[in-house]
């Protein structure tokens, strides 16, 4: 049963965990440890859960903790191969606490204070890797059900509405082969997902390939054939070593701007008080450890999303990786970045507003100048970013389709469809940057 009193919540960078603090069932609060606020140079659990004394009630850290599961179908497939309710956001999380986004592990108890003695279980669990074949891996990927099983058999969980699955992989080398299941409090250094129409995983390829090669930094992706196309990437919250025959990863804390703005799984398409693009544009600017790196990123994603007809650029989908320099974080590598306009039956309502606009067909180039406004960027800025992108997509586009022809033909035609969906989009940006 996962229904214990108290949630511990540790952070596990390598083999020595450090206790955070405490989730309180009956009370319904979460607590940092007073061993953790001592060291003062630790920075928060979440930027919606600042360092202190008071507990926080659900309300306020219910976004951040339910934001590290899945959703939708994902998470009723997880819920069912668990036993558990999938409204039981607690009893999910401290089911598949082992293996998080960032660098969070969470360890039931019916004690309070039993922190130490949960440590020192954590630090002598054997820790490794079960080789994985070709067949386990088309088992594992076959469909949404059996990916839900390997979570849970890890006690791993993996945010977003998508089926996918955490595993890891040796380190420099094929990437079709030299699979690992974790074991243990051992981490995933890769997702992988299979996914739901035809043509999806080749066309999320070329749009996370394609973004690398105009100067857009994403999580490093991959095709694999495993009984059908899948979408591989690196976990940028990861960093993965290979010596003497040991694999070590070490987690690195992460999170998404929901979390980060306490917003509610459910409501990640809301747009932010004052408009998202402005919030977080005006969040980096102040926090930011890179402030002008970050939001050059930040709006070199936005142009990319809105050439694609990337309309699923929702608050989730948008992170940020914690203990870069003093303020502690900086905007993360980008991902999920894939055309949704390429098909009819999503809708055309962008998860972020450009220039006050939502709907992606309705934007001209005078809401570029809203944008402009809206990130607090002189228009020539906006557009000098804006020309280096819409020159060189086509390009990166078929090149993308290219390195994988000879295993996915379909890439190509993909590539084709795809080239005419971003046409007009282009021609709107052209304008605005003339």
């Amino acid at each position: 049963m996962n229904d214990s009193s108290f949630l511990h919540i540790f952070r596990l960078e390598l083999h020595s965990p450090t206790h955070i603090g405490t989730i309180s069932r009956d009370e319904r609060i979460f607590v940092y440890a007073q061993s953790y606020l001592e060291q003062n140079a630790r920075f928060p659990l979440s930027v919606s859960l600042p360092i202190g004394q008071a507990p926080f009630p659900e309300t306020q850290f219910r976004p951040y903790f339910e934001g590290l599961l899945p959703e939708a179908t994902a998470r009723t497939a997880l819920a069912g191969s668990l036993g558990i309710r999938e409204e039981d956001y607690l009893s999910l999380l401290e089911a598949c606490g082992k293996d998080c986004i960032g660098d969070l592990i969470v360890v039931g108890s019916d004690s309070r204070d039993n922190a130490d003695s949960l440590k020192k279980t954590i630090e002598e669990e054997k820790e490794g890797y079960a080789p994985l074949s070709n067949d386990d891996m088309r088992h594992i990927l076959s469909s949404l059900p059996a990916m839900a099983r390997q979570n849970a058999t890890s006690s791993l969980s993996l945010a977003g509405a998508q089926g996918k699955v955490g595993l890891s992989h040796l380190p420099n080398c094929p990437i079709d082969r030299n699979w690992l299941r974790p074991l243990g409090f051992s981490a995933s250094s890769h997702i992988l997902k299979r996914c739901s129409l035809e043509g999806l995983a080749e066309l999320e390829y070329i749009c996370m390939s394609a973004a690398r090669t105009c100067g857009i930094p994403t999580a490093t992706t991959a095709l694999l054939t495993l009984g059908g196309p899948i979408v591989c990437s690196e976990r940028f919250d990861r960093h993965m070593s290979f010596e003497r025959g040991t694999l070590t990863i070490k987690r690195l804390h992460q999170e998404d701007f929901a979390q980060a703005f306490g917003v509610n799984p459910a409501s990640k398409y809301t747009e932010l008080p004052g408009g998202t693009v402005h919030s977080i544009a005006r969040f980096l600017r102040n926090e930011s450890a890179t402030p002008l790196e970050d939001i050059s990123r930040f709006v070199a994603m936005l142009c990319y999303c809105y050439l694609i007809g990337n309309c699923d650029n929702h608050l989730k989908n948008v992170s940020i990786s914690h203990g870069a320099g003093k303020t502690g974080f900086r905007l993360a590598p980008f991902y999920d970045l894939v055309s949704t306009t390429y098909y009819a039956r999503f809708s055309t309502e962008m998860g972020m507003a450009l220039g006050g606009e939502r709907k992606i067909e309705r934007i001209e180039p005078e809401h570029f100048l809203g944008l402009a406004d809206d990130l607090e960027l002189k228009p020539n800025a906006l557009k000098r970013i804006c020309r280096t992108i819409a020159n060189g997509l086509i390009p990166a586009i078929r090149t993308a389709a290219n390195e994988v022809a000879d295993r996915f033909p379909a890439a190509p035609y993909i590539a084709d469809g795809l080239e005419e969906d971003c046409s007009p989009r282009i021609d709107v940006v052209s304008r605005f940057c003339l």
